[in-house]
């Protein structure tokens, strides 16, 4: 068994009259974004699952290959993660997995998302 110590997911938001995820869609249980799950960098252990219920944001993990998850770090919100010097482990949502697991939900509500703020890079933009 193989274990990821710390994985970071990054989803940026637009706000436009409903939450909707990037590629301007809003993606639903039945047919959410899917996106590779990567350990340092390159190593290819799963997937992360993105949908909108309307109410909340559900973001889950799940890996394959016999990789597990030790801990996770999630950054959902409306600033470009590239703006952001916030350090992972001052993302609002942590979870440490003891034991470790191979699948984790996070359900985020929309109306949470404005609820914390992140330092941004000196370029004007803000969070």
């Amino acid at each position: 068994m193989k274990k990821i110590c710390i994985l970071l997911v990054s989803i940026m938001l637009v706000m436009t009259t409903a939450m909707v995820l990037p590629v301007g869609i809003a993606h639903t249980e039945d047919d959410p974004l899917v996106v590779t799950l990567w350990a340092c960098q390159t190593n290819d252990v799963g997937t992360v699952s993105v949908w909108n219920d309307g109410e909340d944001i559900h973001v889950v993990y799940e890996t394959t290959g016999g990789w597990e998850l030790l801990g996770t770090h999630l950054y959902v919100g409306k600033t470009d993660p590239e703006y952001l010097t916030s350090a992972p482990g001052q993302f609002p949502y942590f979870t440490c997995h003891n034991p470790s697991v191979d699948e984790y939900e996070y359900v985020i509500p929309l109306a949470a998302i404005d609820s914390y703020h992140l330092e941004t890079t000196k370029s004007g933009k803000t969070t």
